[in-house]
């Protein structure tokens, strides 16, 4: 992890503490099967058999401030049917570990203004109805509202498909996503926009490009990595797209805006096993007009490893 300008390293951050269903359900301890089990009722249809439920933490790193723990809550019922329910914990960004990392000022602007409840839009009218149904989000069981800026989400528990990720599925996700955009482009969905910090794009243009990009670009010793040594013009025209950048935001702006998912990268649009030509939307981001090309982009260069990416060489990424 690469400390920015200003802020503190990784081993100076405290470690978080483990979740119990007590802490997840906001109750005591000893009421806390009973809250489970009247969720996987309702939820699932099912009893749960107490011994046998266990809280899995999601092997997943996790990058967004407001995520505080993400869990599979897993199973059986009392008839030995298997069962399990997924946990998201939203959190202030306050609490996100990482935050003394920034760089003081921005810090606390991010602190204050970065909006961590959004996720929730997903199951939130008018933007809700906008998503296809082959491009649905996970079925939202329960919000728990904790103490101290904090919501336990508990929904659906997607069996994802691990078949590795090839050009036709992401045209197909594409295709959704194009048909999300305009569905979300009308003036009810636009004003419905809760983000209040100004444009995400812009705001990332202005603080995280210039902070994590700009700055080391322009950093002699980078270049005298043998890798980067023999590329002088790359540095060049880095620097000078970086030039242009505000100007780029002033033509995006002049496009045609819709409310995107915001970040629509593999990991967040799951494959569910049972429906592999289907995917399910999670973790929807900055809440806010801006145009349709953003989510597109984002699809075909969010976290890449062998399993969610193909080679930006592969014939039609082009045309996605």
């Amino acid at each position: 992890m690469t400390t920015m300008i200003g802020g503190r390293g990784p081993d100076q951050l405290a470690a978080t503490a483990p979740w119990s269903l007590a802490d997840l359900f906001a109750v005591p301890h000893d009421e806390a099967e009973a809250a489970l089990g009247r969720l996987v009722h309702d939820a699932l249809g099912l009893t749960p058999e107490a011994s046998a439920t266990r809280i899995e933490p999601v092997d997943y790193a996790m990058g967004s401030p407001a995520t505080g723990a993400l869990l599979r809550v897993v199973g059986a019922s009392v008839d030995g049917r298997p069962r399990g329910l997924f946990c998201k914990v939203l959190q202030h960004v306050r609490h996100w570990p990482t935050l003394p990392m920034l760089p003081e000022g921005f810090r606390e602007m991010f602190a204050r203004e970065f909006p961590w409840r959004q996720e929730l839009v997903l199951w939130s009218e008018p933007f809700a109805s906008t998503a296809p149904a082959a491009m649905r989000p996970p079925a939202l069981h329960a919000l728990v509202e904790l103490p101290d800026d904090r919501v336990v989400v508990w929904t659906e528990l997607v069996d994802e498909c691990d078949e590795p990720r090839r050009p036709e599925r992401f045209r197909r996700a594409a295709r959704l996503l194009g048909q999300w955009n305009q569905r979300a482009s009308t003036p009810e969905v636009l004003a419905s926009a809760v983000l209040e910090m100004g444009s995400p794009l812009r705001l990332y243009a202005t603080h995280t490009v210039p902070m994590r990009g700009l700055t080391p670009i322009a950093d002699d010793e980078l270049w005298s990595h043998p890798w980067l040594a023999r590329e002088p013009e790359l540095r060049a025209s880095l620097l000078d797209l970086g030039s242009r950048l505000m100007a780029v935001m002033d033509r995006l702006d002049e496009l045609p805006q819709c409310i995107p998912h915001g970040d629509a990268s593999p990991q967040n649009l799951l494959v569910p096993r049972d429906a592999p030509r289907e995917f399910r939307a999670i973790d929807v981001a900055f809440h806010r007009a801006a145009p349709s090309a953003w989510t597109r982009a984002s699809s075909s260069s969010g976290r890449c490893t062998p399993a969610t990416s193909i080679p930006l060489h592969c014939p039609g990424w082009r045309s996605w």
